[in-house]
């Protein structure tokens, strides 16, 4: 607006939209009107509880019951990715309005024992750093029971609603941003929060059985240009744009091998490069494994920014096709004492 752009994205429906204008690389530079489809689609006009009611809230009850769920947005710097996932104090994102529904759904348990746990880490310049603890460089450690492990990640039991919105402040407060010309608090970083819910009966016959349930919420950097994040007319920032630069490369490098996961799995290719950067080494079993998958794209309508809607949009439109096979996680835990029992009688 402070610009006098015009916008490039004409919202058509509630699950469709176009987009047109001129595009670098394409060979004519300019694209005529292009259609997109999508499950939902949201305009400028859209609330924040709007969009988490027909994205995310329809997933709580699945992951208490013991099925695995990830919500992550994509989209290029200043679209609006951290604003949609983790808002403002007055305007809330997904991130606090999603654990404040479950804890209300918890209480509808009566007859169970529930036990949540969080963790919060950031990948910065392809390094893991606890944001709940004070360990960095943390590793990838691949378990055959439990898949992908981050080693020695702080895991905090939460109590109520309370506990975890200050939990989730302090991690924020650690989390890496930095002003960049596309905006003034940009995330410099990928945000990875993970909720553990496990449950069991307080009583009966399946009282030694524990559902557990994963939530994975995340906040990807944004994908960018060079020109759009540092500022080219002030020398005296050559340092600052030099750290902007090596942040830049890294993220697009992990968005781009993104994206090629994205491309393989939509086109059921036998090899998935998930090794390439930590981020897509994560989000292994999230993305190509056991878990319902909600991808949220925010893109900015100026014509300015025409390129990178493009390719979001294109991005988005790929992973329509990615499908997974979800399972109920069920671990039984053993009555030790009854086991001792048995032995006995058999002996």
């Amino acid at each position: 607006l402070e610009l006098s752009s015009v916008e490039s994205v004409k919202v058509i429906s509630n699950t469709s939209l176009s987009i047109s204008g001129e595009v670098s690389n394409k060979k004519n530079n300019q694209i005529k009107e292009q259609q997109f489809f999508f499950d939902n689609v949201f305009d400028k006009n859209s609330s924040q509880q709007e969009i988490y009611t027909k994205t995310t809230k329809i997933l709580l009850n699945g992951i208490i019951e013991g099925y695995n769920a990830t919500v992550f947005a994509y989209g290029a710097t200043g679209s609006g990715k951290t604003y949609t996932m983790l808002g403002t104090q007055t305007e809330k994102g997904i991130m606090p309005r999603a654990v404040t529904d479950l804890f209300k759904i918890l209480q509808n348990y009566k007859k169970k024992e529930f036990k949540i746990q969080i963790s919060y880490i950031e990948i910065y310049n392809e390094e893991i750093r606890d944001l709940l603890g004070e360990r960095e460089e943390l590793k990838l450690q691949e378990d055959p029971v439990k898949g992908i492990v981050i080693q020695g990640v702080k895991e905090i039991i939460v109590e109520n609603v309370d506990n975890f919105y200050d939990l989730l402040y302090k991690g924020n407060q650690k989390r890496t941003v930095g002003k960049t010309n596309a905006n003034e608090a940009s995330s410099r970083s990928h945000a990875l929060l993970k909720i553990n819910i496990e449950n069991k009966d307080k009583e009966g016959p399946n009282s030694t059985n524990v559902i557990s349930g994963r939530f994975i919420l995340v906040d990807l950097a944004g994908s960018e240009k060079t020109n759009s994040v540092i500022n080219n007319n002030n020398k005296n920032n050559l340092n600052k744009n030099n750290v902007r630069q090596q942040e830049g490369a890294n993220i697009n490098k992990s968005l781009l091998n993104l994206g090629i996961c994205i491309n393989a799995l939509a086109s059921k290719s036998k090899f998935i490069p998930w090794r390439n950067s930590k981020l897509t080494h994560i989000l292994k079993d999230c993305i190509g494994g056991n878990s319902r998958i909600v991808m949220i794209s925010t893109i900015s309508p100026s014509l300015f920014c025409v390129d990178e809607t493009f390719n979001t949009l294109n991005y988005s439109n790929r992973a329509k096709n990615i499908t997974t096979i979800i399972k109920k996680n069920i671990i039984s835990v053993v009555d030790r004492d009854s086991q001792v029992s048995k032995y006995r009688e058999i002996i």
